[in-house]
């Protein structure tokens, strides 16, 4: 598999009806080599019987990222901490699920602001719920693509912040209306600034 094909492939699954979650995308391009190696086996035991067409070799190449990719995202773990009884935190989490990612939450009741302050977030970036995913610090209801962003970019920083509860955002998206809000980057040395923006109604 050239680089041409795996721009192809890679264009084609995120243009899908169905396409698969970001995080799978973003895995595969870390295995890619051991994708390349499968499907040249795959193309050699073919040719070996019937002639394998472009498109069925496209097709075994995109079979191989379903693959690699759902094994994979079992591997991104995302550590919740949370209050008992915390609804959004529960659907936000469910979000996660969905994007690929396997979180796991704990209800650890008044720590939980000893631990926003011992990650370095800032009060005024505080929201419901605090997590980790690989070494970053999750704060709120920020959207799966923009820890797949977070995690594909890896800059120097704590984490990524929502302040408060934004209605239309992962976890909060129940009904028809919805907030702008602002997913922020927490810096290292505490300052923030907005690494995306979402619209409302």
């Amino acid at each position: 598999m050239d680089a041409r094909m795996i721009r192809e492939v890679t264009t084609g699954l995120r243009q899908s009806r169905n396409p698969i979650p970001q995080v799978h995308l973003r895995i595969w391009k870390q295995q890619g080599h051991a994708l390349h190696q499968c499907s040249m086996k795959i193309h050699e035991r073919s040719m070996k019987g019937t002639k394998m067409t472009k498109r069925t070799y496209r097709l075994s190449a995109i079979a191989l990222v379903l693959l690699l990719g759902t094994a994979a995202s079992a591997q991104t773990a995302i550590h919740v901490a949370k209050t008992r009884g915390c609804g959004c935190c529960l659907a936000w989490m469910d979000r996660l699920t969905k994007a690929g990612f396997t979180p796991e939450g704990q209800n650890i009741g008044g720590a939980l602001i000893r631990l926003k302050m011992d990650r370095g977030i800032p009060v005024e970036m505080f929201s419901c719920h605090t997590a980790t995913v690989e070494g970053y610090t999750i704060e709120g209801h920020v959207p799966p693509a923009d820890i797949v962003r977070l995690l594909e970019e890896r800059p120097d920083a704590i984490g990524l912040a929502v302040p408060g509860m934004p209605l239309g955002s992962p976890g909060m998206d129940f009904g028809d209306d919805a907030d702008a809000y602002d997913v922020f980057i927490v810096n290292s040395d505490g300052t923030t600034e907005v690494f995306s923006s979402y619209s409302g109604n």
